[in-house]
């Protein structure tokens, strides 16, 4: 800094219009970590994948564990899995747990069914 201030200063001394550059400490981007910065990111859409596939197949699963029960706890257990994948993530977050609680409501539907279905046959 201080070369950066006897150059100023020799400038306005002289009566000379000489162009100094800018000291390297306002420049430098000394200790940060650009990952960091890009997985921090609230517009990084890394993972959102996860979040859409388990709120299709949660969805899905909602869908087709009242027409048929037993082949709608499949998607529903998909559902929760990927949307516990996807909670890694903070651009899927939201989609994630809406897939999970839908995964949820579809197996305790498709169980419920089930039950229903052998209790009225017997």
């Amino acid at each position: 800094m201080d070369e950066y201030n006897e150059t100023n200063q020799e400038t306005q001394n002289s009566g000379e219009e000489k162009y100094t550059s800018i000291a390297p400490e306002y420049y430098t981007n000394h200790g940060q970590n650009p990952y960091e910065d890009y997985k921090n990111n609230p517009y990084n859409n890394e993972g959102q994948g996860f979040g859409i596939a388990s709120l299709v197949v949660g969805i899905l699963s909602f869908i087709s564990c009242c027409m048929v029960p037993i082949i709608g706890l499949i998607p529903a257990i998909a559902a929760i899995v990927l949307g516990i994948v996807g909670l890694k993530y903070p651009a899927a977050k939201g989609m994630s747990i809406v897939g999970i609680v839908l995964g949820s409501i579809g197996i305790v539907l498709a169980l419920g069914m089930t039950i229903l279905f052998v209790v009225t046959m017997a």
